[in-house]
């Protein structure tokens, strides 16, 4: 049954201009269309608003197809005008369009019953000249979904990753790609209690992090992920290296930053760590997006835990929870995890953590690791000082080994029992067979009780 509307007044539109050849052709149209992305509550009504405007000289007629990828139970409605055709309608047809004849177009939509979201795809095709045509894409995603995934990676467009690893576990998930549909808001994220941000190029820029920040202090959770992140901020070479930039790592985060990158494909959980404790996993090959080329080696900062490390070399996922907000940041690429059972077991064990951050652990005691591990003198020659603190009451097991950058161990410095206080080890940069090594950059990994954290050190010549 057809229905009668009021004609509405159309707000700020995004501009769409077809006109075929250089001056006025016999038949080209113009669309306007608002905002194509909404955050919308469950059986609320909500019409995107358009209008076709003829600026051929020719008499046309436009043919106009609905493309609904969206929940069965969701509905959707083309209106035309003042007449809007029955819902299991796809196709309909503007008429007799005359030259500078604009007509009003309206997606009516209702999301019903079901969260999460859903897509809807017009196209508008000229039938007196069938090359001329445009397509549509508006994005719904329900304010009841339970995790938003904010895709800032400027067009990998690697989403479904993150998506499909969220729906394994039984949870819903919307996708929100920065560069289709426009910045968000702290509005928009004020619907979700768990966010993904993932950024594989260009890190983040000053608006994402005040974004997050505020989101954060509102009492949300995030995962950031993405390679390259940290070296953007920490490193001299970095576009966002600015000391509020490293300060916001820090404080959100827990997150410090060691060399620029590491030479392994596989990364191992701390036992007993909520997130990273029984995972290992390689971040490369499978049918993950194989884009880990440059993972960020991590460091702590004044929060944070080490969650899992790459290989015998260092951190790789660090969290934090602070009573008011959780966080959870990968110095890798989520997407290129090589396979979906560990993307989805990942992904669990971070929202789960979320849930309920101290369900394993007391997040509130001090780390044992108390001191991140230094090098004095650095660079050096012939010999350096790997200092530390174990924190604690308690004799812990520690050990500290040295590293070349491909992650092979090439001296065992310490492992034995260590007592709470300042620890000092020397190194002479010989490996375990007494050899003096060539000059380059090593790394000294200090495990305290299974926290984790990785120096630096150049040997020079």
């Amino acid at each position: 049954m057809m229905k009668m509307r009021d004609i509405v007044t159309l707000g700020a539109l995004a501009t769409v201009c077809l006109v075929a050849g250089t001056a006025q052709a016999d038949y080209g149209f113009h669309v306007e269309f608002e905002d194509q992305i909404e955050i919308l509550d469950l059986s609320v009504f909500h019409s995107f608003e358009g209008a076709i405007e003829n600026t051929g000289t020719e008499v046309d007629t436009y043919h106009v197809v609905i493309d609904r990828r969206h929940p069965a139970e969701w509905s959707t409605t083309i209106c035309v005008n003042l007449i809007c055709y029955p819902p299991f309608m796809t196709e309909v047809d503007i008429e007799d369009s005359q030259p500078g004849q604009i007509d009003e177009l309206f997606i009516d939509f209702t999301a019903i019953a079901i969260e999460g979201e859903g897509t809807l795809t017009l196209t508008i095709t000229s039938m007196g000249d069938p090359s001329i045509e445009q397509s549509f894409t508006w994005k719904v995603i329900t304010s009841g979904t339970d995790v938003l995934v904010i895709d800032a990676s400027s067009g990998e467009e690697n989403e479904g990753y993150f998506v499909e690893a969220i729906t394994a576990s039984g949870r819903t998930a919307g996708a929100w790609n920065l560069d289709y549909y426009g910045p968000a808001t702290q509005d928009d994220l004020a619907n979700f209690m768990d966010v993904v941000w993932y950024s594989s190029a260009g890190g983040t820029t000053a608006d994402d992090r005040a974004l997050m920040a505020g989101y954060l202090d509102g009492g949300g959770n995030i995962y950031l992920g993405g390679q390259n992140i940290a070296f953007d901020i920490f490193d001299p070479n970095g576009d966002s290296f600015y000391p509020e930039a490293q300060d916001w790592a820090r404080q959100y985060f827990g997150t410090d930053y060691a060399p620029d990158f590491v030479m392994t494909d596989m990364v191992d959980g701390l036992p007993g760590d909520p997130i990273g404790g029984g995972l290992s996993f390689a971040i490369n090959g499978g049918d993950g997006a194989d884009n880990n080329d440059s993972p960020d080696l991590l460091a702590w900062a004044a929060g944070g835990y080490g969650s899992m490390v790459y290989q015998d070399t260092g951190e790789a996922l660090m969290r934090r929870s602070t009573g008011a907000y959780t966080t959870a940041f990968s110095g890798f690429n989520f997407e290129g995890i090589a396979a979906a059972a560990d993307r989805a077991a990942l992904m669990d064990n971070i929202l789960n953590w979320f849930a309920n951050p101290t369900a394993v652990g007391d997040e509130m005691i001090k780390p044992l690791l108390a001191r991140a591990p230094i090098a004095v003198p650095n660079p050096f020659n012939p010999r350096t000082r790997i200092e530390f603190e174990v924190g604690g009451s308690q004799t812990v097991v520690v050990t500290v080994a040295v590293y070349d950058l491909r992650g092979q161990k090439i001296r065992s410095l310490f492992s034995g029992a260590a007592a709470p206080g300042l620890q000092s080890l020397t190194w002479d940069g010989r490996n375990d067979s007494g050899h003096n090594l060539a000059a380059g950059v090593y790394l000294a990994r200090v495990n305290v009780a299974g926290q984790q954290q990785a120096v630096k050190m150049t040997l020079a010549k």
